[in-house]
């Protein structure tokens, strides 16, 4: 007997309801709007790519996730697991025809074979804004404050996300400083700091007594707690062991006693993992954030990343986006092509951990594959992280794209064919719902309500004799005779208070 029931559709991959598709679509919507606002114009590139193309381009760490198959010429090809890639693979074939800055957005279905959890499927639709073919920290700007005023055209305000920036250059320079130290290894540790804490937290909790499975989620809670803020940081201690909240406390020590020691075991010397750890752990509002670089035993050419910082900052003010920015020196993006800026944002109360958005600037992936330089910055945002998000802070519930603003059905069957023909010229100006059957009124008045419609429009014999519709308005249920002629859409759009 197959174990699977077929009804449930494979795991990780979503079925879109009407009302479930009314929310992504509301978000994807909102995506293309600002991007379009900001002047960037769409593309789309295939499904399948060749999966040298994304070993190369996209690090260790993605290719585990990918779906892979074999065509009938026996290449390995995957389903895409993320844009950049493809955006690079077209422009090394064709960048000559299009005038720089290129300014590109992307809404594609990807695909990526992680462990599902909250905000996190194996399928999932993700813009990808790009601006390829400027080198200046405007160009930074521009991308983060495209990525806030989608969060904001969604319904989110500004203290409810925080865009954390750092820049891969800072890191690099001081790694390149210290002989005998792998980069792209210690970058890796870096970016994997809130795992190593949930890792610690597990090993804790565990030789406490707790059994593995109890372990293992009062380490995600510790881990949640560590990411929250407010009411729900303080509900989720409430309901925590005395071991977490002991942990809690000394998070700090903790921080310092695991990050070092990660350090440590991926060579490192003592003094070495001291100064990172020194440099990651500033964490801080922008100005605060670039006195402490000030303070710290930099190499010499960190001067000029400062500078960028500061820069930065001046742009950030410009595009009134500052205010939801955290300098955060810890911030590393595992993805191998990142050479600048790079940012995450994170809802404020912690109550999802995964990052709604990210991304930053890369200089050379154009390049790599073939055209000539062309540096680049951009950023992914995937729907169901932003809808999760939007649940959590009830901004989906007065979503209404699929709300026709007007019902129209008639009274017997006589004006059944008027009736059709009134709703198609209706259209052209409302979305109208036309119901041509002959129920009782009472079954089209509560189907109208459910459809959350605001005015019915009715047609009897009597309407039809007179040329003539009944209105009613739901909301107040006041009643209206309107003649069919020139004026109908002006009087509907009164009742309609447009």
């Amino acid at each position: 007997m197959n174990k699977y029931n077929l009804l449930d559709g494979v795991q990780g991959f979503r079925d879109y309801f009407p009302e479930d598709w009314d929310k992504i679509d509301f978000i994807l919507n909102n995506m293309k709007f600002i991007a379009r606002r900001y002047g960037y114009v769409e593309y789309e590139g295939p499904s399948i790519e060749a999966t040298e193309l994304i070993e190369a381009k996209s690090g260790e760490g993605l290719i585990t996730e990918i779906f892979t198959v074999n065509n009938r010429e026996n290449r390995r090809i995957l389903l895409r697991p993320e844009q950049t890639p493809t955006l690079a693979r077209m422009l090394a074939k064709n960048q000559q025809k299009y005038k720089r800055p290129i300014r590109w957005f992307s809404i594609p279905r990807l695909f990526r074979d992680e462990t599902v959890q909250k905000g996190r499927v194996k399928e999932f639709w993700q813009l990808n804004v790009d601006c390829l073919g400027d080198d200046s920290m405007v160009t930074d700007a521009e991308i983060i404050s495209v990525a806030v005023d989608i969060l904001r055209e969604c319904g989110l305000k500004d203290d409810q996300f925080s865009v954390l920036i750092n820049n891969r250059k800072l890191l690099n320079t001081f790694l390149n400083s210290m002989d005998g130290v792998n980069s792209q290894k210690i970058i890796s540790v870096i970016d994997k700091k809130m795992s190593y804490l949930q890792d610690y937290a597990e090993i804790q909790l565990e030789n406490s007594g707790m059994t593995k499975k109890d372990a293992s989620n009062e380490a995600l809670k510790f881990r949640r707690i560590l990411n929250s803020s407010g009411e729900f940081k303080n509900e989720l201690l409430e309901s925590s062991s005395e071991l977490t909240k002991s942990m809690v406390n000394d998070i700090v020590e903790i921080t310092k006693s695991v990050v070092v020691a990660s350090f440590l075991q991926n060579g490192l010397q003592q003094d070495q993992a001291n100064e990172l750890y020194k440099l990651t752990s500033n964490i801080n509002e922008p100005t605060v954030f670039i006195d402490n670089l000030k303070q710290l035993s930099l190499p010499p050419e960190s001067a000029a990343i400062i500078d960028e910082f500061e820069e930065l900052v001046i742009y950030l003010k410009s595009f009134g986006v500052i205010d939801t920015v955290i300098f955060d020196a810890s911030l590393a993006r595992g993805l191998d092509y990142y050479t600048g800026f790079v940012f995450e944002v994170f809802e404020s109360s912690g109550q999802l951990v995964r990052a709604l958005c990210g991304g930053g600037r890369y200089s050379d992936l154009v390049e790599s594959l073939g055209g000539t330089n062309l540096s680049g910055v951009g950023f992914g945002m995937g729907d169901l992280a932003l809808l999760e998000t939007m649940k959590i802070l009830g901004l989906d519930k007065s979503l209404d794209q699929n709300k026709p603003e007007i019902y129209i059905a008639p009274i017997k069957k006589e004006p059944i064919p008027m009736i059709i023909e009134l709703a198609a010229r209706l259209r052209k100006n409302f979305s109208v719902m036309c119901n041509p059957f002959t129920w009782k009124l009472n079954r089209h008045f509560d189907t109208a309500d459910t459809m959350g419609t605001k005015i019915v429009i009715l047609m009897g014999p009597k309407d039809l004799a007179n040329n003539m519709v009944s209105i009613r308005k739901l909301a107040t249920e006041e009643k209206y005779e309107l003649q069919i002629n020139e004026s109908l859409e002006d009087e509907v759009r009164k009742i309609l208070g447009e």
